[in-house]
């Protein structure tokens, strides 16, 4: 429980510095119409700077912190007056994104665990030569299940579809690996 309201606390804590950097660029663009000068510009970019690393303190950071120092981190390198910080900045944001992609394990990871790059290439041909096979009625006679031609059809194009996508996640995770050892 204590953890939790710790959490919550460092959160709002973060939230208020977002909207104090919103707040000051809204005053500045408000104060100067628009035509922001270098020192402006600094003072912008380090606040939002500040903001987005202050959502990346916590012991537990969720992705949706990540997502949002990420936003913050943009910011400041749209306000940045000076190459150098913008690279710097610029790395930063793509290190995050790379730890928000790791973290949020969307479907490929979830379908596909290092080392089984093999095996997802043995079930997207599997499930492409299953589905040629329900959807030739010469083969099968209908007799598969007993159901009618409508349904077979159906079902052969959703394993037809499933041996497409497992197909994309192989090649894309493929070139990935090779990527990685250039």
């Amino acid at each position: 429980m204590v953890e939790k309201e710790r959490h919550y606390k460092e959160y709002e804590e973060s939230s208020s510095r977002e909207e104090e950097a919103y707040s000051r660029e809204k005053d500045i663009r408000e104060s100067k119409r628009g035509d922001l000068s270098a020192a402006d510009k600094q003072v912008l970019s380090r606040l939002f700077e500040r903001a987005g690393k202050s959502f990346l303190e916590s012991k537990e950071v969720t992705p949706y912190q990540i997502s949002k120092a990420i936003g913050l981190y943009i910011k400041a390198e749209q306000y940045a007056p000076y190459e150098n910080v913008k690279k710097r900045i610029s790395k930063v944001v793509r290190g995050l994104d790379e730890i928000r992609k790791r973290r949020s394990g969307g479907l490929e990871q979830k379908v596909i665990v290092e080392g089984k790059l093999k095996n997802m290439a043995i079930l997207s041909v599997s499930t492409l030569l299953l589905a040629l096979f329900f959807v030739s009625s010469n083969l099968t006679g209908f007799a598969v299940l007993g159901i009618n031609h409508d349904n077979l059809n159906i079902l052969s194009s959703c394993i037809f579809l499933c041996g497409l996508i497992f197909t994309f996640i192989y090649l894309k995770n493929k070139d990935k690996k090779i990527k990685k050892k250039k």
